[in-house]
Formats: structure tokens, C-alpha cells, sequence
């Protein structure tokens, strides 16, 4: 929702109330608790469009150096993107994420049902087939991936050091991480 993010930015989290957003929203309070249980929900309006973006990068890739591959080269866009978002911003979602407690709970369970749904997506389609267990820890990694993304630029951010530095220093710790994992997934 356009106008909650706007006044996230601008006042930050913490100091806006839903009637706030129902109020900029043009629309009633209660209208607005019917499609965002909390403000928390609000924040994480894009928990979907995560999802998305991480199960299509994983669809139809077998779990070898390919899905690794396809793992490396999304998260790596991810983090262009991010860095190039507002998202860095003191009063951006990263950092409203490390900066409330609410907001670190709803941001777990997100990246739970995240991983499960890619976990689905790695049994549905793997060939040869793989255990439910395998597909369960891919699904967390693969996930950890971009979460791990998401909260290091924000932390970064908070401390008051430069998007272009942080993509630099993430950038090198995805691409060591994935390198060893796909020599360890070359091995097996």
C-alpha cells in the first residue's frame, strides 16, 4: 500500500497509526484492518511479491550447481534492486525490521512460510526425486539467502554506511557462500 509506505518514510514506523493510513488510504479504519490485521502486515505487503520472485527462480531447476546458480543470480538482483530502493532510508522496511520486535516476529514467520513454499515447489518438481527433508533445507537456505540480504543491508544501513559499499561487501559474501555451496553440491 503506496500511502503507508509513504508515511513509514517519512515519519517512520513507529510513529504511524493505522488511522493514519486509513485516513491518507481514504478509506475507514475498519476497512483497513480487513485487509492488514496489523501494521505489521502493512510493512510486509511485499512478503508476495518475495515469494514470487524466489519460487520462479527455482522453478524447473534441479537441485545441483544449476539451482545454485539460479539462486546466486536472483539474490544478486535482489540486492541491486534493494540498494537502489528507498529501502536503505532510516525510515525504510530493512530498517523498521531490526528496530521493532513486532516487526522481527512477523518478518520470522514470513520467511518460514516463504521457505515451505519453496520446499513445495522442490519436491513437486525435483528430478530425480528428492526427500522432504532435503526440500525442507533447501527451501530455509535458499530463503536464508535473501533474508540474510535484506536484514545486513538494513543493519548497514542503520550504522549509517553507504549503499554502494554494503552491495559491494554483500555481494562478495553471496558469491563465497554460493561457491562453496556448489562445490559441496558438485561433490555429492
Amino acid at each position: 500500500m503506496a500511502e503507508a509506505e509513504r508515511l513509514f518514510r517519512e515519519r517512520g514506523y513507529e510513529r504511524v497509526r493505522m488511522i493514519d493510513i486509513a485516513q491518507a488510504a481514504e478509506v475507514s479504519e475498519p476497512t483497513l484492518y480487513n485487509y492488514f490485521p496489523s501494521k505489521e502486515h502493512l510493512i510486509f505487503d511485499m512478503d508476495q511479491e518475495l515469494e514470487e520472485r524466489i519460487v520462479a527462480c527455482i522453478k524447473g531447476v534441479a537441485p545441483s550447481k544449476a539451482l545454485v546458480e539460479a539462486v546466486r543470480k536472483e539474490s544478486l538482483r535482489f540486492l541491486g534492486d534493494l540498494s537502489r530502493s528507498g529501502a536503505g532510508k532510516p525510515t525504510g522496511i530493512p530498517l523498521s525490521v531490526l528496530q521493532s520486535e513486532a516487526l522481527q516476529r512477523v518478518w520470522l514467520q514470513m520467511n518460514s512460510r516463504i521457505a515451505h513454499r519453496v520446499a513445495e515447489t522442490l519436491l513437486a518438481e525435483s528430478k530425480p526425486r528428492i526427500s522432504r527433508i532435503t526440500a525442507l533445507i533447501l527451501g530455509r537456505s535458499i530463503v536464508a539467502v535473501f533474508a540474510v540480504i535484506l536484514e545486513e543491508f538494513g543493519a548497514g544501513r542503520l550504522s549509517g554506511r553507504s549503499a554502494k559499499r554494503l552491495r559491494q561487501e554483500i555481494q562478495s559474501a553471496v558469491n563465497q557462500t554460493l561457491d562453496n555451496l556448489g562445490a559441496s553440491v558438485g561433490r555429492a
